[in-house]
């Protein structure tokens, strides 16, 4: 995780990065995540002042393996980092596995607390976590970079049946090669 630069989340890293505050960065990512892929989903949840992010990975058939989890959790933490400043310490780290008998190295890795056995994987950000202005903000660049993100978006929206049956099937070969009836579904 320590090479997550803003190249490693595309256009969305970049646009992320010219916000104004963490706040602002948040949620460009959430409305933009599907240039990323399809493979994940976050969602926004305000609690009270702070603010959680819920990471979903959808694994097709096969159950998603803990690590993905983690490993996708740290990355995003990375990259926060990496555009706030490495004293960003989020509330909390909630991972939905039963606590292991070591827990250590998560609190070293992440930096914060960690819970295990939460309802959710996600992540806790402070009111003053999120309030945090970015060193590279540029609402200029940010206005450009948003309709370069949206441009993007509304391509993936609007792409071919074929080319969306191709990765659709690409999605689904780790579980084994689809049927024709499951592809035409």
């Amino acid at each position: 995780p320590h090479t997550v630069r803003p190249a490693s989340f595309e256009v969305v890293g970049y646009v992320m990065m010219s916000s104004v505050n963490l706040a602002e960065g948040l949620a460009r990512l959430v409305r933009y995540l599907r240039i990323l892929g399809d493979a994940n989903s976050v969602a926004q949840m305000d609690e009270g002042s702070n603010q959680r992010l819920s990471l979903e990975i959808f694994g097709g058939r096969l159950p998603v393996p803990r690590q993905r989890y983690e490993s996708t959790l740290l990355i995003f933490l990375t990259f926060c980092r990496w555009v706030t400043g490495p004293a960003l310490r989020p509330l909390e780290i909630c991972l939905t596995q039963p606590s292991p008998n070591n827990a250590q190295p998560y609190h070293d890795a992440f930096m914060c607390p960690v819970r295990f056995g939460a309802s959710s994987n996600s992540i806790l950000f402070s009111s003053a976590d999120l309030a945090l202005q970015l060193p590279t903000a540029n609402p200029a660049l940010a206005a450009m970079m948003d309709q370069c993100a949206s441009d993007q978006l509304q391509r993936l929206e609007n792409a071919k049946v074929s080319q969306k049956t191709r990765d659709w099937i690409i999605r689904k070969l780790p579980d084994g090669e689809p049927s024709r009836e499951d592809v035409a579904r």
